[in-house]
C-alpha cells in the first residue's frame, strides 16, 4: 500500500496496485465502513473503469458491493480489481439489507 498528499495537504490517500495491498485496502473499507475507488476490469464489457463502491460483504475471491456508478448492488471478482484507494466518506449497510447476489445465492 502507498500514501499520497492530495493537492499538497496533509490529506493522504491510501492506495495500491498489488493484489496484497488491494486486499487490505478492501478489508480495512469493510471493516471501517470506508467507501473505496477501484479501478475494475469487466470481462461482460471487456472495459476497465473506476468505480466508487460500499463493501456490504467481503469474502474470499469476491465483494458485494453498493456501485455508485450504477446506483445498485453488484459481485465485483477480486481478482479482477486492477488498482484500489480508500476514501475518507464512511457508509453503513442498509438495515435489513441481504444479499441478491447470485454468487452468494449459490451457497
Amino acid at each position: 500500500m502507498k500514501a499520497a498528499i492530495l493537492n499538497g495537504k496533509n490529506e493522504k490517500i491510501i492506495y495500491s496496485h498489488d493484489k496484497k495491498g488491494i486486499i487490505e485496502i478492501l478489508r480495512k473499507a469493510f471493516k471501517n465502513k470506508q467507501n473505496i475507488k477501484i479501478q475494475y476490469y469487466s470481462l461482460s464489457s471487456d472495459e476497465t473503469r473506476y468505480r466508487i463502491v460500499s463493501i456490504y460483504e467481503l469474502e474470499e475471491g469476491w465483494i458485494i458491493a453498493y456501485c455508485h456508478l450504477r446506483k445498485e448492488e453488484r459481485t465485483f471478482v477480486i481478482r479482477r480489481i486492477l488498482a484500489a484507494a480508500l476514501l475518507k466518506k464512511h457508509y453503513k449497510i442498509p438495515r435489513n439489507w441481504k444479499p441478491q447476489s447470485i454468487v452468494w445465492n449459490s451457497h
